[in-house]
């Protein structure tokens, strides 16, 4: 049988839970309830003709059926390919088509949005998928190839002796957010996922059996949400594991406390919002042991807020194609924890290099690549870009620098440099300086042309209500914290909110618009 199946059936933690807050779909089941769920579905889906190496597309927000889906392709040895529940249908047609999907599984409906345009574009223009079911009530279409979940899902279970895959195979087909291009179709294997997950749990001080309960807010369409949610809480036999499937601060600090919530993570600005709600100071949410950020750059300032009102936070590091490079602990100094990206996992190994590939000494600045056993074991035939090295070393884009204490620490991506009269400006660290000031709660920044220079810093500002700061203290602040003159904002705008995925990543190509900025006076 898959490992990973095997270890989420384990029957030393059959009463475990797993919970679904939702609006629409609400759900608690035991690990063991959830096992049976999905070898119904793998029978379902077998009748299909779903087996070992056709991939099943999955369009599903943070509901039961996207954990079943996860476990029953792992049964039939079928790869998962999870979509963002909040892509639109040419985004949706462009993906099952390159990933090859003969099925896909959509909701009806969620939070008031229609997936009926979704399910015709792909009925009428997908060149690959064969089936499209459904998860609810639905309007009829008048296609016979529209079946529904809860009919798939009606058969028998397999019987255990049924299940077997290839814990080397292609097991999840998991597309980048595509914030720098298009999205890529990174697979991933059980293995390896297996040992992203380890690795994390190792890193982060061990997850004691039956103790933990986990929290996600992260959509499950996107790889590193479905791996923490549906493969950590299973293999490390966690107490129970909470899913929301929308974003609210209220209403997680509402479940922290009474289900006793210990580990929870997410992108910077879900932290914030949490941090900054007024119902914060009202919940006892203590049995909180760390709060993990990912999904972009981390401001110093953010942890530091998250320890002055009593959380833990701790900054990790990943990407698709190798979801634990690195990560804190909780029991990291707060200077750790806050000014660093954490220890490299282990059995992973990494290196920085110029733009040459040429190797750099630790303490400079470069680009990442990694190797390691939870490294993706490719990409799709259709993306061209080769992810690794010939011996094994991941390009990751990223910018970081790595200490002599095996500490990485993350200064934005390669190609969020600016480059101004020859020297380089990460918008990362200007981001940072900006987030200290006291009127600003969010900030992005980057590079926009300039006659002389090449190009020149061009800030974006959300401050808070009712204290809009003046653009002369925003660089009299830069320049007390000792960020150097060319490094300073040169154009300042104060905004609504920054523009970000939905994962939270900052979209600056959204911010690149002539005229999308002010002058700031010197």
């Amino acid at each position: 049988m898959n490992e990973s199946f095997a270890v989420a059936c384990n029957e030393t933690a059959p009463d475990a839970r797993f919970i679904v807050t939702a609006n629409q779909r609400p759900a608690s089941l035991t690990f063991r309830e959830v096992r049976v769920a999905a070898l119904r579905l793998a029978a379902g889906l077998r009748r299909l003709g779903v087996e070992a190496g056709v991939p099943v597309a999955m369009q599903l927000p943070n509901w039961l059926e996207a954990c079943t889906c996860y476990h029953a392709c792992c049964v039939l040895g079928a790869p998962l390919v999870p979509i963002l529940h909040l892509y639109r249908p040419d985004e949706v047609l462009r993906i099952v088509d390159r990933s090859k999907a003969r099925v896909l599984i959509v909701p009806a409906s969620w939070m008031g949005l229609d997936y009926s345009p979704t399910v015709e574009k792909i009925l009428a223009r997908s060149t690959t998928i064969s089936r499209v079911v459904v998860v609810g009530d639905s309007r009829p279409i008048g296609d016979g190839r529209v079946l529904a979940f809860d009919e798939v899902q009606a058969s028998p279970p397999l019987s255990e002796g049924d299940c077997a895959s290839d814990p080397d195979a292609p097991s999840i087909i998991a597309f980048t957010s595509g914030i720098t291009g298009e999205p890529k179709g990174v697979v991933h294997s059980q293995r390896s996922i297996i040992a992203a997950t380890n690795a994390m749990v190792a890193a982060f001080g061990g997850a004691e059996p039956h103790r933990e309960v986990g929290m996600n807010p992260n959509p499950v369409g996107h790889g590193t949400g479905l791996f923490v949610t549906f493969v950590l809480p299973f293999l490390h036999r966690f107490r129970a594991m909470l899913l929301l499937d929308r974003w609210d601060p209220d209403e997680m600090l509402m479940l922290m406390e009474e289900h006793g919530v210990t580990v929870a993570g997410g992108a910077p600005v879900f932290l914030s919002a949490m941090l900054r709600t007024r119902s914060f100071s009202a919940r006892n949410t203590s049995s909180l042991r760390g709060f993990i950020l990912g999904g972009d750059v981390v401001a110093p300032s953010l942890v530091q807020l998250a320890d002055r009102s009593g959380w833990r936070a701790l900054r990790a590091y990943g990407l698709t194609e190798q979801p634990s490079i690195s990560m804190g602990s909780p029991e990291d100094s707060l200077a750790d924890r806050a000014e660093t990206d954490g220890r490299v996992v282990e059995r992973t190994g990494i290196r920085i290099v110029d733009e040459k590939g040429t190797l750099l000494p630790r303490g400079l600045i470069g680009e990442i690549q990694v190797r390691g056993p939870g490294q993706c074991i490719g990409l799709l035939a259709a993306d061209s870009i080769e992810p690794a090295t010939e011996d094994g070393w991941l390009h990751t884009g990223d910018l970081g620098e790595l200490d002599g204490r095996d500490r990485v620490t993350i200064r934005g991506r390669v190609k969020d440099l600016i480059i101004r009269g020859g020297e380089k400006i990460s918008c990362s660290e200007v981001e940072a300086v900006l987030l200290q000031h006291p009127a600003v709660v969010d900030a992005a920044v980057v590079g926009e042309p300039h006659p002389l220079m090449g190009q020149q810093v061009a800030a974006f500002v959300v401050t808070r209500r009712g204290s809009a700061p003046d653009t002369r203290s925003v660089i009299r602040h830069c320049l007390e914290a000792a960020l150097a003159d060319h490094k300073v904002p040169k154009r300042l705008r104060v905004i609504d909110a920054v523009p970000r995925s939905v994962l939270g990543k900052v979209q600056r190509y959204r911010l690149i618009e002539p005229g999308s900025v002010e002058q700031a006076p010197r």
